[in-house]
């Protein structure tokens, strides 16, 4: 059976969507418009590389038609002028426009993506952004930038919020052109997720109120996104992108569907009832739909022999059960329920319908799965995909040579064994805590507690780019910290003015770790030098890189050369050839992970951490996965 990509058919939501709705106003209509559309097919933030959401989803979603210089498309980045017409995982995003680290890190039973919910992977918040745009942007709240930005693209500002006295704490601003997709968008998650209110956390107490499901957002918040809602309204872009995602997951953004509905939630209409439009008269099956909805299992191993998907499975009006049958399931592999009660799929938020996938043999499984019901006018067929490869088998360990990364310290919390933080090495200086001065955190992190600590690491090889992440803690107020990064001919001799400055809108907001983009060293440079400018609070550092190109030739140019680099459970492999089988063992030397390059940048996700090996048609590199 073929899989191919399906235009979307809806030109807007389909029957009866928000039917369950109609008649509501205020918080009654927040909370029906949650329960409408809060279940979805989960696209699996985690399970797929960055470079396959970019590829298999953005492409769909988030592509710009062209223009004068880029007559055949590219990727629409909200964040940046930059036009891409191939999704960099090594310099694009996946974006949460709403920052995940606003709902608390705990896993909910039942949910999906363990850690963050199901909000984790809901593409509706889900954008790619610009790498260092996304950076700056970090955590901090939606607002009016004052003059001069703090930090600026001439798209996106960062900087003190002057919208109002309320707030006037580090905020991001995009475009004017897209202020109001920012502004349906937090509408959207605030809806969508209304269960996650006790969950609101931390950052988010700028914008919104913990614990509340209804307004949710304070005063001055909901006059500026009303504001940025009404300035900006609701533009074929977004109608385009609802459409698209509702065949990716099979839910809709209502704040695109019916911009009115703001003001029935939080504006001028509050307390008039809300009308829906586009009403079911008869028995109809409302998801899934009919427009090519595919469910990726992804690859399994047999090992992990087993994966289970949730579909949403709604309709209204039913008076009959609904017969689910799988169609094409040749190998078996796919499974699930044969009946929905009509009451169980009249339901406002559906029946979301489990689905097994239990390859028990190598290759490529496909299958239909059909609902369908004398009552209704023609069956409803969904794709499923699923695969399955083969362990991959032993082999002899390669040894790799001193080409690529030094880790310095890293991410950790055990005691004992390569998680441990790590006695300071003699090519170090510092008067900061961490490694023998003690350590810092409880991470692994080395700490700047006072100002003007610095970090010195020498290095007696060209090296070309470094790259450290950095962790605020106890921040309060307007703070104007920073960490300023030289380079120098030695561990003595720095140049006096920093090569890189991390202000305070990237070193103090939030609790999680800010990575900073890669920083580009000079040929003749041999030492670094990390200086922390505090005012009121503490930062850890970790996971400091330091790269250098292989040694292979004295004319190697370092632009095409092979590189690879590690972050956040991705392995990016910089200029690899096209077609060349790219292999990662771990130091038992067992393959665990191997992609085929279809460009000159391409993703590995690493499974767990550890050391690795990495290996081309002609390099060899060693990383740490932390």
């Amino acid at each position: 059976m073929a899989f191919a990509l399906f235009t979307n058919t809806w030109a807007q939501a389909p029957t009866g969507y928000y039917d369950a709705a109609d008649g509501m106003s205020a918080d009654e209509l927040k909370t029906a418009m949650h329960l409408i559309v809060r279940n979805f097919i989960n696209l699996d933030f985690t399970g797929f590389t960055a470079a396959f959401w970019g590829e298999n989803y953005f492409r769909r979603t988030d592509w710009h038609p062209g223009n004068a210089s880029q007559p055949n498309g590219f990727f629409w980045d909200m964040y940046s002028d930059i036009q891409r017409t191939v999704y960099n995982s090594g310099l694009m995003d996946r974006e949460h426009q709403m920052p995940r680290s606003w709902w608390q890190t705990a896993s909910v039973s039942g949910d999906f993506e363990s850690g963050y919910g199901r909000a984790n992977s809901d593409i509706n918040n889900l954008f790619p952004a610009d790498g260092v745009a996304n950076g700056r942007k970090s955590n901090n709240p939606l607002g009016i930038v004052a003059t001069p930005p703090a930090w600026t693209n001439g798209k996106s500002s960062v900087g003190r919020n002057v919208f109002s006295a309320d707030y006037t704490g580090t905020v991001f601003e995009p475009t004017d052109e897209y202020k109001g997709d920012f502004a349906r968008t937090y509408m959207y998650m605030v809806t969508a997720y209304e269960d996650y209110a006790p969950r609101w956390t931390g950052q988010s107490s700028s914008m919104i109120t913990p614990n509340e499901t209804y307004p949710v957002f304070r005063d001055w918040a909901i006059e500026m996104l009303l504001e940025w809602h009404r300035n900006d309204p609701v533009s074929q872009k977004e109608i385009d992108r609802n459409d698209s995602v509702f065949v990716l997951q099979q839910n809709r953004n209502p704040f695109i569907d019916f911009p009115d509905l703001a003001e029935y939630i939080w504006g001028n209409k509050v307390g008039q009832a809300f009308v829906a439009s586009n009403q079911a008269s008869q028995a109809t099956l409302i998801t899934p739909s009919n427009n090519g909805v595919l469910i990726d299992f992804g690859v399994l191993r047999p090992t992990a022999p087993d994966r289970s998907r949730l579909i949403p499975v709604r309709g209204t009006r039913l008076t009959q059960p609904l017969t689910v049958e799988l169609l094409d399931n040749s190998s078996g592999y796919f499974s699930t329920l044969s009946q929905i009660s009509a009451t169980d799929a009249n339901n406002i938020s559906g029946f979301m319908l489990k689905i097994d996938y239990k390859p028990k043999s190598d290759g490529v499984h496909t299958a239909q799965l059909r609902v369908s019901s004398p009552e209704l006018a023609q069956p409803i067929v969904v794709n499923l995909l699923g695969e399955q490869r083969p362990v991959p088998p032993p082999v002899q360990p390669v040894q790799p040579t001193a080409d690529m990364e030094v880790i310095i310290f890293h991410f950790g919390t055990t005691a004992t064994g390569p998680w441990a933080i790590p006695n300071l090495p003699s090519n170090f200086s510092t008067n900061a805590r961490g490694g023998t001065g003690g350590n810092a955190y409880a991470g692994g992190e080395f700490g700047f507690r006072n100002n003007n600590e610095w970090l010195i690491v020498e290095f007696d090889e060209e090296a070309h780019l470094v790259q450290f992440s950095i962790r605020p803690y106890n921040a309060w107020g307007d703070n104007e910290n920073s960490l300023l990064v030289y380079e120098g001919i030695n561990k003595n001799v720095f140049d006096p003015e920093p090569i890189a400055d991390f202000n305070s809108d990237f070193v103090t907001n939030g609790t999680g770790y800010n990575n900073t983009p890669e920083i580009p060293l000079k040929n003749t440079t041999r030492a670094i030098k990390i200086v922390y400018i505090k005012q009121n609070q503490n930062v850890g550092i970790n996971n400091l890189i330091i790269a250098r190109r292989m040694q292979t030739s004295a004319d190697e140019n370092f632009a095409t050369a092979l590189r690879v680099f590690y972050m956040d459970g991705l392995l990016q492999i910089y200029n690899a050839t096209i077609g060349e089988t790219i292999y990662v063992y771990n130091l038992l030397g067992n393959m665990v992970a191997s992609t085929v390059a279809e460009n000159n940048q391409t993703a590995i996700r690493i499974p767990e951490k550890g050391m690795y090996i990495v290996r081309s048609n002609s390099s060899v590199y060693k990383f740490v996965a932390h």
